[in-house]
């Protein structure tokens, strides 16, 4: 049977050793506004939000954590892809938009600061970086 709630609280657990195409798995101990409170695994560590709907089906395993035992989960609004969008922020996706970005324009910016500074013998790697930042300056000014 699916359940669906809102996430009022996460803690993460420590990582663990993916199995088939994930290295590395992120438990997460959710606390929902339905009362229940699982654990949930995920390839990313930014996943899950506090304020998302979180649509989920039990396991059939508990799992101990602090001497506690809870249920376990799986997201099935992630696998089966039915979470609308007037409920499910999408704070998540545009941080890691904007991570991303960053990072693109950042690299990018530096191949170019170095190509610059290729025909010049004398410069430093200081002197490359400071041509980065003004560069990357440059393609994130407004207007």
């Amino acid at each position: 049977m699916k359940k669906k709630a809102r996430i009022k609280f996460l803690e993460q657990l420590p990582a663990e050793e993916g199995k088939g195409t994930y290295a590395i798995l992120y438990p997460f101990l959710v606390t929902l506004d339905n009362g229940d409170q699982i654990i949930v695994k995920k390839a990313s560590q930014t996943a899950l939000q506090e304020g998302n709907y979180l649509e989920y089906k039990y396991k059939d395993k508990n799992r101990h954590y602090q001497g506690r035992s809870y249920r376990t989960a799986y997201d099935v609004g992630y696998k089966e892809k039915t979470y609308d969008k007037k409920t499910t922020s999408t704070s998540s996706t545009n941080d890691q938009a904007t991570f991303k970005d960053k990072y693109i324009c950042r690299q990018s910016q530096l191949t170019n600061a170095i190509r610059i500074h290729s025909n010049k013998p004398h410069s430093t790697l200081q002197d490359i970086l400071h041509t980065a930042r003004e560069l990357i300056k440059f393609v994130n000014q407004e207007n």
